[in-house]
């Protein structure tokens, strides 16, 4: 019977591992903000020209994301927006 259970956890397992990740595709979504989410919001600009940047916010005691937005001009009146990126530093 214990056997049953181990090949069980194995199957539920293994399916959480195969569905696990970002969709292909998927967009960033907006949540809103409450008490038990509060965002705190920054806006920095400022040019870099490829690879990573960074201000030295390694040494906050918070957690810091960097999120990369932008849109491509698709042709006359079409934007596309691609989809964000969320770095944990």
């Amino acid at each position: 019977m214990t056997s049953h259970y181990v090949i069980a956890i194995f199957a539920l397992m293994s399916s959480c591992l195969a569905t696990a990740g970002p969709e292909p595709g998927a967009l960033c979504e907006l949540s809103p903000v409450s008490a038990s989410h509060p965002v705190q919001a920054l806006m920095e600009s400022f040019t870099v020209l490829s690879g990573c940047a960074s201000r030295g916010t390694t040494g906050l005691p918070q957690e810091v994301h960097v999120l990369n937005l932008r849109t491509a001009d698709q042709g006359p009146g079409q934007l596309q927006r691609e989809a964000c990126s969320m770095n944990h530093y």
